[in-house]
């Protein structure tokens, strides 16, 4: 009994060790940042972006670099882990595994030609004979001497008594196809005239159906949008949604930059935009109208971190709040019905 009891300690002691271990290391990969930076610069006709992201003090990095000139635009990312290329293992895996794919192709045909020479012979054959083939399938096709006799006696010029015949079946086949049209044209026009009544009551049995159903649905939404619990969640959605902007938004921002368009206005409309911001770009991002031509030339970078523990913390109490998991039921359980 003793003993029983040592080795279900032990593996109580063991069971907790390991969720202790597991709840660590979710905790270290929830609280180590994941950081971000990203540079461009440029002017109006060349344009060059570098984005990196790495995570897990840079055992996982993800870089992106897009470049545009004049009407070309080209992209190249590079993902990695624990500086190891997926991609690249991959394709290499892919390269391994056809030269493994040839090497035992030589060596199934060495050890056929040694055992089994006639069979080695004949799947020869067959390899050649498949070749011939598709040698003459590719081959143009050259006319025989028969044909182009044929050919030759087909092209003299008939007598005036068979030109005579040709017309007249022609115009008998011609006249046949005129009547059997306009017959079958006519019964067809006398069907959809017959029909037009028919037609016209559904069609407005249908419309006035149709619009029942979306006055229906209007009003059914605007009461859901009118009811307190749906007010609730929509300002409780805008507070998460702010608290992970402020929480993303980059720690440092810098450089200078030198924008116009064609038209000024819209020069000094997106300048009062920038200046919305300027408190928090204030001495580290520079912005200067031209407000006489066309132009964009300048560089910017910047850089921030998101710690993962925060976004699963907002998500959660977004997620168990009451008025929100009313809403997602709601548009759940309307969505089937529509279905």
């Amino acid at each position: 009994m003793t003993v029983f009891c040592s080795v279900l300690v032990f593996i109580g002691k063991l069971l907790l060790l390991i969720l202790a271990v597991i709840l660590a290391v979710i905790l270290i990969l929830l609280l180590i940042p994941v950081k971000y930076s990203g540079k461009a610069f440029g002017n109006s006709d060349t344009i060059t972006a570098d984005i990196r992201v790495t995570w897990l003090f840079r055992a996982v990095s993800f870089a992106l670099c897009l470049e545009k000139d004049g009407s070309q635009f080209s992209k190249n990312a590079d993902f990695r882990i624990f500086g190891i290329s997926p991609s690249r293992l991959k394709r290499n895996a892919a390269v391994r595994k056809s030269e493994h794919r040839k090497q035992k192709r030589k060596k199934a045909l060495k050890k056929l030609k040694e055992n089994n020479p006639e069979e080695y012979v004949r799947l020869k054959e067959e390899a050649r004979e498949r070749k011939l083939v598709q040698m003459k399938e590719s081959e143009k096709d050259v006319p025989r001497p028969e044909e182009a006799d044929k050919s030759e006696q087909s092209s003299k010029k008939p007598s005036s008594r068979d030109r005579l015949v040709g017309i007249l079946s022609v115009l008998q086949n011609k006249l046949t196809l005129l009547i059997r049209t306009v017959f079958e044209k006519g019964s067809e026009l006398i069907v959809k005239i017959w029909k037009i009544p028919g037609y016209i009551y559904t069609k407005i049995f249908e419309t006035a159906g149709a619009i029942a159903q979306k006055v229906e649905t209007v009003l059914r939404w605007t009461d859901f949008l009118g009811d307190l619990r749906t007010r609730r969640a929509i300002v409780r959605l805008k507070k998460s949604v702010f608290r992970l902007l402020r929480h993303i938004k980059p720690r440092s921002v810098s450089g200078d930059a030198v924008i116009g368009f064609d038209d000024p206005s819209l020069t000094g409309s997106v300048t009062g935009l920038a200046s919305a911001f300027y408190p928090a770009i204030y001495g580290r991002l520079k912005l200067v109208p031209d407000f006489s031509e066309k132009r964009f030339e300048g560089n910017i970078a910047l850089r921030g971190r998101i710690i993962p523990v925060v976004p699963v913390f907002i998500a959660l109490i977004t997620v168990l709040d009451r008025n929100v998991r009313y809403c997602y039921h709601y548009i759940k359980n309307r969505n089937k019905e529509d279905l």
